[in-house]
């Protein structure tokens, strides 16, 4: 296996081969693109040393290829409110289902075809915040089944067509808020 000792930008454009065999990013992983299709280039990475930002992909359905991804020593940043980086097209975060770890935040906002969070069932521990805000077609929260604490709050708001919460209910500490708004079908 190998490793990658800096930040990395991945985009249509990536040299897949060259990623095959990296299991470890040393530093922040940047997933953006207009004619990102799958992240299949990513199979093998396990560990993320600084933050996981998906923003700005139109055409990405599915985060598939990070299906052996188990920490993040940083932030997990998928969407952002900020004009042309929200993940047009993304209706599942199903190939986290390995992800234990998260060192920082959780930011889930602004992708406007996001159906489910099954995909971070498996997630055991949050190092800050876990944000779930403006994704209109989330209809429930069906992850952080395996989530015992959290270091920050929990914020969930303005998913619109948000009906139940699956979750949450090994969590035993939270050391900041917990905030429910604007969800106006729960």
């Amino acid at each position: 296996s190998a490793t990658i000792d800096s930040d990395m930008e991945f985009t249509a454009e990536a040299n897949s081969d060259a990623l095959a065999s990296v299991s470890t990013i040393q530093g922040n992983l940047t997933i953006s693109g207009d004619f990102l299709y799958n992240l299949e280039a990513l199979r093998c990475v396990r560990r993320i040393e600084g933050d996981l930002l998906i923003r700005g992909t139109s055409q990405l359905e599915s985060l598939r290829g990070l299906r052996r991804l188990e920490v993040i020593e940083g932030m997990l940043d998928i969407g952002s409110m900020n004009d042309g980086e929200e993940n047009l097209d993304l209706v599942s975060v199903d190939g986290l289902h390995r992800l234990q770890s998260v060192g920082g935040a959780v930011n889930l906002e602004s992708n406007p075809k996001l159906e489910t969070l099954r995909g971070l069932s498996e997630l055991e521990s949050v190092g800050g915040n876990i944000l779930i805000w403006h994704n209109p077609l989330l209809a429930e929260i069906n992850a952080f089944q395996g989530l015992t604490e959290t270091s920050g709050g929990i914020f969930i708001w303005y998913n619109s067509s948000l009906e139940s919460l699956d979750a949450f209910y090994l969590v035993s500490v939270v050391q900041g808020w917990v905030s429910f708004w604007g969800n106006q079908s729960l």
